[in-house]
């Protein structure tokens, strides 16, 4: 299964995969997505731009989750939860939120990815990522604490707009590249 070059802009949860087994060696792509959650205040907002739970044998490639207002619980760029983690790839995403209370990524109640590198987070307020009960609140952190994202960086995307989020900043191409999907999955 491919969920590829999407431009997604709700106020519900952007990409949402439940309980989806894939196989070892056929492994779901979610790629090169562009996603906006909460461009307006809303009552019940999403907590997940991209969010997995329950499942395994996943690559999520190259996609950027922006989530503009807030969710009573925390929004997340990315929420995996319960997941099978040593089956899951997240590299070269652009994980942001907008407001000072959210995840760029959320990770509970999951082993250790499979691969976690190449990504830009990005939070304006303490919270920056969740890893299986620890709150790492900077980049520095997140990196001792799991030993990975060794290539990622936290910069401003430098969107073209709050409708476009294609990327322009120099920090993004010259640290962790944008190549699109085809090219490098």
């Amino acid at each position: 299964a491919n969920i590829s070059n999407n431009n997604i802009d709700v106020n519900l949860i952007g990409i949402k995969l439940s309980y989806f087994n894939s196989m070892d060696g056929e492994e779901a792509l979610i790629g090169n997505n562009m996603i906006a959650l909460n461009r307006a205040d809303v009552t019940n907002p999403s907590n997940g731009g991209i969010y997995l739970d329950g499942s395994d044998h996943i690559k999520v490639y190259y996609n950027t989750s922006v989530v503009y207002y807030h969710h009573y619980n925390g929004s997340k760029a990315v929420n995996i939860t319960n997941c099978d983690g040593n089956s899951i790839e997240l590299v070269n995403n652009n994980l942001v939120t907008i407001h000072d209370d959210g995840y760029a990524l959320y990770l509970y109640q999951t082993g250790d990815l499979a691969r976690c590198d190449y990504n830009n987070y990005l939070t304006p307020g303490p919270k920056f990522v969740f890893w299986n009960g620890t709150e790492c609140n900077d980049l520095v952190a997140l990196q001792n604490v799991i030993g990975d994202n060794a290539h990622s960086v936290s910069a401003d995307p430098g969107f073209v707009s709050d409708t476009n989020l294609h990327a322009t900043s120099a920090v993004l191409d010259s640290e962790i590249g944008r190549a699109s999907c085809r090219e490098r999955v």
